[in-house]
């Protein structure tokens, strides 16, 4: 009984392995195709976070970005 209890795990882990494996190339195809609009206030600091979380999401992540120029208190409440 301890040998088949061993193949057992040794089968989940392995599905497990592959599926994790697998997840990073389903998720990029989908995520390649969605485009993101991040609001550019008139702050330099934002603009500079804006830029660093555009470049990870475009590079990492395979979002298209972008930047939508605008005062502070419209781009916080509306909707692109």
């Amino acid at each position: 009984m301890t040998k088949r209890k061993n193949y057992i795990f040794k089968a989940v882990v392995f599905v497990f392995g592959i599926s994790f494996l697998l997840l990073p190339f389903s998720t990029y195809s989908h995520a390649a195709s969605k485009k993101l609009v991040l609001a550019d206030v008139g702050w330099d600091s934002v603009q500079v976070h804006n830029r660093i979380a555009g470049f990870i999401l475009k590079h990492g992540y395979g979002y298209e970005v972008e930047y939508m120029p605008g005062a502070t208190i419209p781009l916080g409440a509306g909707r692109y």
